[in-house]
């Protein structure tokens, strides 16, 4: 129960990208971000996204992720962030990864968080990284493996991450693994 409760922390505190409108997206969906124009973003972004979009598809499901534009609604969420992800958006693939850890949307499923986590990292995503050395450090899912934990944090530090240098001045601290 201790795992998991640190585990949904973590993935708390460091989950899904919320709504960022990208440049790559149809510019005219890009709106003063009031809630009045989150309405008119999210038809926007919706007709831009069944055309395809993967930046569009990305920003429709952060809106129904975040219940913005839309009532929150994680099933739609993750519809579009798949979508997305398919056509290797690495942010909707870190999202997934989330989704599958917390269990948002979707039955909860570490052997998908990781699947999904391992791809965004791959790209270089920062937080995908972070939460990959989680999973390995913690076990969650798939069996410990420190030096994987290390080789993940590793990478999102060199990046700025603060919590995983963190983590690796832990795992140090605690022998877990040697410099």
């Amino acid at each position: 129960m201790k795992k998991i409760l640190l585990f949904s922390l973590v993935f708390t505190l460091s989950g899904c990208q919320t709504f960022n409108a990208s440049p790559q997206t149809n510019a005219s969906c890009v709106l003063i971000n009031t809630a009045e124009t989150k309405a008119e973003q999210f038809s926007c972004y919706q007709k831009v996204a069944e055309q395809g979009n993967m930046e569009a598809q990305y920003n429709l499901g952060a809106m129904y992720f975040d219940g913005k534009g839309a009532e929150q609604n994680f099933t739609l969420a993750n519809e579009w962030y798949q979508k997305s992800a398919a056509q290797g958006n690495v942010k909707a693939q870190a999202s997934l990864g989330y989704m599958y850890a917390a269990g948002k949307g979707v039955p909860q499923n570490y052997v998908l968080a990781q699947q999904w986590f391992q791809k965004a990292a791959e790209q270089n995503d920062i937080q995908a990284q972070h939460n990959l050395g989680f999973m390995y450090e913690k076990g969650m899912g798939i069996p410990k493996d420190y030096a994987l934990a290390k080789k993940w944090y590793q990478k999102a530090a060199e990046q700025g991450n603060g919590e995983s240098k963190s983590s690796l001045e832990n795992m140090y601290a605690n022998g877990f693994i040697k410099r």
